[in-house]
């Protein structure tokens, strides 16, 4: 028991255990890599215009309700242009009139003036929070932790690496990575590993396909990651980690770097209120 407390501590001690240097292709569309819809934390002033920005005739000032959802239309140096989703609960016929549509037959959307000032200091990013995005990179795993007969090593492995990415919260830039790997490690051999069949520690080359988990907090990251080890069979030498899985732990700066390409909802229903 001890020897594995020791383990789990050496893991935690050391810089980082995972090193993931991931690349996705990068896109000029602005419409990819730009948020369009935003949430309202507390009520504004707004005015209905058309989708130019222009004011309806005796339009009067109206109270944009807290936590209404809105895509963002267009910008100036003064006011937003926005549209606000549609409301997903019961009695909210009153609201879609009031927010979303001209008439009764829905076929016209309403469009309203939020100003700068209010849309900097009380509309905060809404992300979509499942959809998932392809990541792929390269996966480096310099330390394992293995179980039968409790031992950690330096067995280095690399090797290509592909997965998805999903936001944890509409509204942050927390994400968690779910990567599938398949590298080439550098296993040592020993007599403690091959029960004595070799006396002169040694180095052979292993197949290592392996399974990931990457949790991203802002710049703070932390990874755990499984895999096995192949050698060939070739090698008879009677190896007692052949197959067996190993953990590796990560907790450090920047662990996942790559490019990210931002996907929003382009329109929807409001949530429901709590």
């Amino acid at each position: 028991m001890k020897y594995f407390i020791c383990g789990w501590l050496f893991l935690i001690l050391i810089t980082f255990s995972i090193n993931i240097v991931g690349q996705l292709p990068s896109s000029n569309d602005d419409r990819i890599s730009h948020t369009f819809n935003y949430t309202l934390r507390v009520e504004a002033p707004i005015w209905e215009c058309d989708i130019t920005g222009k004011i309806i005739d005796n339009a009067k000032v109206q109270t944009a309700p807290s936590n209404s959802i809105f895509t963002l239309i267009d910008q100036n140096e003064e006011y937003c242009i926005i549209k606000f989703w549609n409301w997903n609960w019961e009695r909210s016929n009153k609201k879609a009139l009031e927010f979303n549509y001209v008439d009764s037959s829905k076929e016209r959307k309403k469009y309203f003036r939020l100003a700068n000032k209010d849309f900097n200091a009380k509309a905060i990013k809404r992300y979509r929070r499942w959809a998932p995005v392809f990541t792929a990179g390269t996966v480096i795993v310099p330390v394992k932790m293995r179980f039968n007969k409790f031992d950690f090593s330096k067995d280095f492995t690399i090797g290509p690496s592909i997965g998805a990415k999903f936001r944890a919260s509409k509204y942050s830039d927390n994400h968690l990575n779910l990567l599938l790997g398949f590298g080439i490690t550098s296993v040592t051999l020993d007599s403690f590993s091959t029960k004595g069949q070799i006396i002169t520690s040694t180095d052979r080359p292993a197949l290592t396909p392996s399974l990931g988990i990457v949790f991203e907090f802002n710049n703070v990251q932390i990874g755990l990651f499984s895999g096995l080890d192949y050698i060939s069979k070739k090698e008879k030498i009677n190896w007692q980690y052949q197959g067996k899985p190993w953990i590796s732990f990560g907790l450090g700066y920047t662990i996942l770097s790559r490019q990210s390409n931002k996907v929003s909802d382009t329109n929807g229903k409001q949530d429901k209120p709590s």
